[in-house]
C-alpha cells in the first residue's frame, strides 16, 4: 500500500466536514436539532432530510476508501463531486442558501481537479 499523500489527508478531512453538514442539514429538516423552529415539517422536508441522509452515508463510505487508498475510491470520489457539485449549485439558486453552498461546492471542485491528477492516480493505482 502506497503512503497517503497529504493532499489526500487533507481532502478526505474536508470531505468528512461536509458530510457532517449533510447530516446536520437532514436532522435539521426533520426539526431534531435542540434549536429551531419547531414548526410543523412537510413531506418535502421529510423527503430531502432522507436524501442528504442518502448522500452523506455514500459520501462516509466513499471517505473510507479514500482513507485506506482503494483502488476504485478515485473513481468514486470524482463521480460523487459531479453530483455533490451538482447539488451544491442548485442549492446556490435560492438567494437564502448561497453562502452555505459555496463551501461545499469549492470543496467538491478541489475534490474533482485533484483526484483526476495524474500523481493520485498513481496512487490509487490507476494508469
Amino acid at each position: 500500500m502506497s503512503e497517503r499523500p497529504l493532499g489526500v489527508t487533507v481532502l478526505a478531512i474536508l470531505g468528512l466536514l461536509v458530510t457532517i453538514g449533510q447530516f446536520v442539514t437532514a436532522l435539521a429538516l426533520l426539526g431534531l436539532l435542540p434549536f429551531g423552529d419547531g414548526g410543523e415539517r412537510s413531506a418535502g422536508d421529510v423527503l430531502g432530510a432522507a436524501f442528504f441522509l442518502l448522500i452523506g452515508a455514500l459520501n462516509l463510505w466513499i471517505l473510507r476508501g479514500v482513507w485506506t487508498l482503494r483502488p476504485d475510491a478515485r473513481e468514486s470520489v470524482v463521480v460523487a463531486t459531479v453530483i455533490n457539485g451538482a447539488l451544491a449549485l442548485l442549492a446556490m439558486l435560492t438567494p437564502a442558501t448561497f453562502w452555505e453552498a459555496l463551501p461545499a461546492l469549492a470543496i467538491n471542485v478541489a475534490f474533482f481537479v485533484y483526484f483526476r491528477s495524474a500523481g493520485v492516480r498513481r496512487v490509487f493505482g490507476a494508469a
